[in-house]
Parts: structure tokens; C-alpha cells; sequence
């Protein structure tokens, strides 16, 4: 009930405290390009924050703080936080955060919350290095750097794009390859095997 309450506080004012951004069509076109996306969220400037986020259930929006951006800079933090809306990271989030105040009182959901939290982020950050190519790790990483909070935002729910980890995603980037083929085809391989054993393993009686 406290996270709540407190999400839609935080929700309001940003609603009550943002304008749309210009040009955000011809972004979100850039920046999604290749996501096989039908519709894409709004995208509002407030000053009531200081890294991007996706929030909003019903209705998610992308939330920019009053910044200079480049243009290559806003298709890069564009493009991670359609990869959350893509993603539904928003709920699965909620989930996770409804699991922790059930079983509040075990470490180890705790540490499934954070460590949750953590591969969210640097599966986006991933996906973005890999369709913008490995070349855009160094501007990626200077704008990662430049929007961290170094701090929770709120807690649980919104995705911000520089809350978290941030050493751990500059270096998760640093050492990130692309997968070779050969790899992609063992796992592909492998996944189509548990299938397979699974569908046609006799029931036990």
C-alpha cells in the first residue's frame, strides 16, 4: 500500500510538471526502428527528475529531465526505454515488487528483487549496443555516466535509465560481444531439445 500510494504522488507531479517533446515522433522512429513496435508511449520533459524513465501502467509514458541532449544521445536513451516497454519490464517489475512485500521477511527474494532489477537494465543497455552497433559504447557509457542518480529514484517502480548499477553496466558493456552465430544455433539447439523431451517424456503413473 505504501509503494502505492507513493507511486501515484510521484506520477502526478510529474504529469502536472511536464511538457511533450518536440519532435518526439521523429525520435521515437529512429529510436525504435526495427522493433516491431505498433505504438509508442509519449515522451515528456519535467524537471522533477533526473535520469529518463518509462512509468505509467495504463498509459506508459517516457520521462526526459530538462537536459541538452544530442540527437544520436536521445535515440540512445530512447531506444533503452522502449526496449522496457517492449519488454512489460513495468510489470513484471510490480510483480516482482508484490512478491517482496509478501515474503518481506526472506533475504532471498530480496536478493531475486535487486538482482532482477539489475539484469533489467543491462539486458536494455545490451540490446541497444547490439542494433546501434558496439561502436556507440563509449558516447552510450558518457550519457549513462552523465544521467546516474546514484540513488534510488523511488522505490520499486519506475525504470530509469541511470539508476542502478552504473559501474556494473559500464563495464557489462565494456566486455559485451556480439554472439557469434555458431553460439545462437547451440542454444537455439539446446532449447528445442528440453522442448522436445518435455512433450514427449511419458507421464508417470
Amino acid at each position: 500500500m505504501y509503494h502505492a500510494v507513493q507511486y501515484r504522488r510521484f506520477y502526478g507531479k510529474i504529469m502536472a510538471s511536464s511538457k511533450p517533446l518536440e519532435d518526439s515522433d521523429e525520435l521515437l522512429e529512429r529510436a525504435g526502428a526495427g522493433m516491431g513496435l505498433m505504438h509508442y508511449p509519449n515522451v515528456l520533459l519535467t524537471g522533477k527528475v533526473q535520469s529518463p524513465m518509462l512509468i505509467g501502467f495504463r498509459k506508459p509514458t517516457i520521462v526526459l529531465p530538462y537536459k541538452l541532449y544530442g540527437e544520436n544521445e536521445l535515440v540512445m536513451i530512447l531506444r533503452h526505454e522502449l526496449t522496457h516497454y517492449k519488454h512489460h519490464d513495468l510489470w513484471y517489475k510490480l510483480i516482482l515488487l508484490c512478491a517482496n512485500a509478501l515474503h518481506w521477511f526472506n533475504p532471498l527474494v530480496w536478493i531475486a528483487f535487486v538482482l532482477a532489477g539489475k539484469d533489467m537494465e543491462m539486458s536494455c543497455d545490451e540490446a541497444v549496443i547490439k542494433r546501434l552497433g558496439v561502436d556507440i559504447r563509449a558516447d552510450y557509457s558518457a550519457s549513462l555516466l552523465r544521467l546516474a542518480t546514484h540513488r534510488k529514484i523511488l522505490s520499486g517502480m519506475p525504470l530509469a535509465f541511470g539508476e542502478g548499477d552504473t559501474k556494473g553496466r559500464v563495464l557489462n558493456m565494456a566486455k559485451w560481444k556480439k554472439p557469434t552465430k555458431w553460439v545462437v544455433a547451440i542454444c537455439v539447439l539446446l532449447c528445442l531439445c528440453v522442448v522436445i523431451v518435455c512433450a514427449f517424456n511419458p507421464e508417470e503413473e
